[in-house]
């Protein structure tokens, strides 16, 4: 599985919101505290992208409430049931 950084990309924004049709699910990563630290997003690919926090926008808000709730264990070897 491959995984990127929108950190890493940061034209990827505009490809995460371009390419809205080809996300599968979410998942929203938490640190030890509950603050959300960012987003992961699967693509029809297998590939994950990471969102961090502070580069989650008004459009990714809106891309995640499309994709309804979030999926947990896209990092942890799949979806949970």
């Amino acid at each position: 599985m491959l995984t990127r950084s929108l950190a890493d990309h940061p034209h990827d924004i505009v490809s995460l919101c371009a390419h809205s049709k080809r996300l599968r699910a979410y998942e929203i990563e938490f640190g030890a505290d509950r603050s959300r630290l960012g987003c992961n997003f699967l693509f029809d690919d297998g590939s994950l992208l990471f969102v961090h926090e502070s580069q989650i926008t008004s459009e990714i808000e809106a891309l995640m409430a499309s994709l309804g709730s979030p999926t947990e264990g896209l990092t942890r070897g799949g979806p949970r049931a």
